[in-house]
């Protein structure tokens, strides 16, 4: 059985939280590149402005957004062990990272709305896999982009077209609320509180992703009708409103069917290490 040792996984973490900060997807980068290239003149400084704010970004270490957010990690642990307190290493490497790199403290007591000081805690969730190894995802996400979660339950006897008509008037209501373009992670089934998490950890695939047939003509027809919608990014009608839909299809009770999606904004900060 492989060992993590916490020097590794230190080092490993805190370079990830900097690429997440710090730099850009890079199929992200390229989606904005392409369409500089296809949209009329009026829309080409706003997307040098995108692609000039990954610049500075990256080489002035610079944060994406000023929006800090919070930290939501993804774990899917194999054949491994550990030499040291994974949750609480995992909150010190996080806290220390921001108070080093003076970057805002986001999270504070739900009534008091007193700030925590340490952007802690870290939302974590973990998997279990056959693997010989481990693998770490982070994903740092804002309050707008977090504000526009929905979800619900339909009656088990309601079809598809019922749930792709309510995610575009949902979408329609949002508008550019959570900073288009989007990535829209949508999942059908399951239980209401794994179809939210589900929704959330599809904004981590690629865009162009590929996935179940059935999946992937319902994320086809949502992102044509949410684009003709002509939100477009940051709401100004130019381009699209999504850069990329992802749909998710888990079993659920036979009396319900929870329905959730997620908005990632165009920025969607994520970096990911094996160890």
């Amino acid at each position: 059985m492989k060992k993590i040792k916490k020097k590794d996984f230190v080092r490993r973490m805190e370079e990830a939280l900097h690429t997440a900060h710090f730099s850009l997807r890079p199929d992200v980068l390229k989606y904005f590149q392409e369409w500089k290239k296809r949209l009329p003149s009026s829309a080409e400084e706003i997307f040098g402005l995108y692609e000039e704010n990954a610049r500075f970004a990256k080489t002035e270490e610079r944060v994406l957004c000023q929006d800090t957010g919070y930290i939501q990690v993804y774990l899917y642990i194999g054949r491994v062990c550990f030499d040291f307190p994974l949750q609480k290493t995992i909150e010190d490497v996080v806290r220390d990272f921001y108070r080093k790199n003076h970057l805002r403290m986001s999270l504070a007591h739900p009534l008091t709305r007193e700030n925590t000081g340490d952007n802690t805690p870290v939302f974590i969730n973990t998997e279990w896999t056959e693997k010989e190894g481990f693998e770490c995802v982070i994903l740092v996400k804002g309050g707008g982009s977090e504000n526009v979660t929905r979800n619900r339950f339909f009656l088990p006897t309601e079809n598809v077209q019922a749930i792709e008509d309510w995610v575009v008037e949902e979408m329609k209501t949002i508008g550019s609320k959570g900073c288009p373009p989007y990535l829209l992670g949508l999942c059908i089934g399951g239980t209401m509180e794994k179809a939210i998490a589900y929704s959330k950890q599809l904004l981590l695939k690629p865009l162009g992703a590929s996935g179940d047939p059935m999946a992937q003509e319902i994320a086809h027809r949502l992102k044509e009708r949410i684009n003709a919608l002509g939100i477009g990014l940051q709401g100004l009608g130019l381009g699209e409103t999504v850069m990329d839909v992802f749909v998710k299809l888990v079993p659920c009770h036979i009396a319900t069917l929870p329905v959730a999606f997620s908005l990632g904004c165009h920025a969607v900060r994520q970096a990911h290490f094996s160890l």
